[in-house]
């Protein structure tokens, strides 16, 4: 998977584990731009670029189905409903995008590790790989910095302080949420509101979610999630 979107030909379901999508720097140093979750589609935005894209790499150890991007993407599309789910997977994408990119605009470190350990929550809640406070994160402080653009020393002192306020704790690659009110606080101060995580856990209509949310050719967003994978599949 680390070759993943040289060619731009490659699409992925993440299956198990987490993966994330790095950018390398003319010096040889690299961040990370993005992050995988299980269930995730890797790439599916890369068919339609012109140049190379960053590479992908594996954190945990992962399954993966891969997809022939040009030519599966094209069959996908001539389906209504699944090109509506496309569509939505990919503003997904970019929303995600647009938070991790003002969070590290606007905010200070305390923040940005706010918005980064709220994100990985609503994330893993909405697709039911959770149902407490706490999940594994696999990232090391090393990955932490490179996702949040602050040095491994910053990393440690602001996880130390979150932890000593009784906001979060992360031992052994375990999050533990332990004041999630003053989470959000410190992931939304000086941004846009970022999301209602407790009604977009049980309210967004995600493909992973059990209720009833329609699209809107009207098919359920279940059953067109289900539809994509297992096309995908042949």
């Amino acid at each position: 998977m680390a070759a993943a979107g040289r060619s731009g030909n490659a699409i992925y379901h993440l299956i198990e584990g987490w993966a994330c999508r790095v950018h390398s720097f003319s010096d040889g140093g690299q961040a990370i731009v993005d992050v995988y979750l299980p269930g995730d589609i890797i790439g599916l935005d890369t068919i339609w670029r012109t140049r190379d894209v960053e590479g992908v790499i594996a954190l945990t150890s992962i399954v993966a189905r891969t997809i022939d991007g040009k030519q599966t993407l094209a069959e996908l599309m001539t389906c209504r409903s699944i090109a509506i789910y496309i569509c939505w997977l990919l503003g997904q994408q970019q929303r995600r995008t647009e938070r991790h990119v003002a969070a590290l605009s606007s905010l200070d470190a305390r923040g940005r590790m706010a918005t980064m350990a709220l994100d990985f929550y609503a994330r893993l809640s909405r697709k039911r790989l959770i149902t407490g406070l706490s999940y594994s994160l696999p990232l090391t402080q090393h990955q932490i910095a490179s996702y949040l653009g602050l040095t491994v020393a910053h990393v440690n002192r602001v996880l130390r302080f979150l932890r000593d306020e009784q906001i979060v704790s992360l031992e052994r690659h375990c999050m533990t949420i332990l004041n999630l009110k003053q989470l959000k606080t410190l992931a939304q101060k000086g941004l846009p509101p970022i999301a209602d995580f407790e009604k977009r856990s049980s309210n967004d209509p995600t493909p992973y979610g059990k209720s009833a949310h329609l699209n809107n050719d009207g098919f359920l967003v279940s059953q067109v999630a289900v539809a994509f994978r297992e096309v995908c599949a042949t």
